[in-house]
């Protein structure tokens, strides 16, 4: 009841404290879009554009960088406990450098705003890495689609909104409702109105 006075003192209560909260807030956020320089300012913008610096050398490419001969590569791995003939040493080795090789081409992707998890953009750098490993071995590339066979295999992706299902289902449809029409419309020439037989 609102003259009750344990509900009006807990009413006034709850509105000071309402109040104090959004000066409060205002306080808080009041001006956060109205500064010429936005949320951040100009040498933090400067800060964030400017590229990342070069990273200092990882310990394998100190002891083994690029342009070594293959037996002196052999040799240095021998020193350091790496036998490069064992076949489990190998497969570490070339899985690490295909990480390596990702996490590379992950960063070039968001340096160029690629999104690498989109599946179409997945399936083009599959084909690309089929390609070339197609060229390494030495097999001819593989040929384009021809172009019937692109339109066959659009015309009958049932993805798309157009295909041949949905346009016979159109032509089905369209059919029977002008089947359906003229049956009515002999029907209703059929009848005569002023003939006092029919009713």
């Amino acid at each position: 009841a609102p003259q009750d006075a344990v509900v009006r003192a807990a009413l006034q209560k709850h509105k000071t404290e309402l109040e104090a909260q959004n000066v409060k807030d205002k306080k808080t956020y009041g001006g956060m879009f109205q500064s010429r320089d936005g949320l951040y300012t100009e040498e933090e913008r400067a800060k964030m554009r400017a590229p990342a610096g070069p990273s200092d050398p990882s310990p394998a490419e100190t002891l083994f960088p690029d342009g070594l001969s293959d037996a002196e590569l052999k040799r240095r791995a021998l020193a350091h406990g790496l036998d490069l003939d064992d076949p489990k040493v190998m497969k570490k080795l070339e899985a690490r450098a295909r990480e390596r090789h990702d996490d590379a081409l992950r960063a070039k992707a968001k340096e160029l705003d690629i999104d690498l998890d989109d599946p179409d953009i997945r399936r083009a750098l599959e084909l690309l890495d089929e390609e070339e490993q197609r060229r390494a071995v030495g097999v001819a590339p593989l040929k384009p689609v021809p172009a019937w066979r692109r339109f066959l295999s659009r015309a009958f992706d049932k993805s798309q909104t157009v295909n041949v299902q949905n346009l016979l289902y159109a032509y089905l449809a369209v059919n029977a409702i002008l089947r359906v029409a003229r049956i009515v419309g002999e029907g209703v020439r059929d009848v005569d109105p002023f003939d006092e037989g029919e009713f």
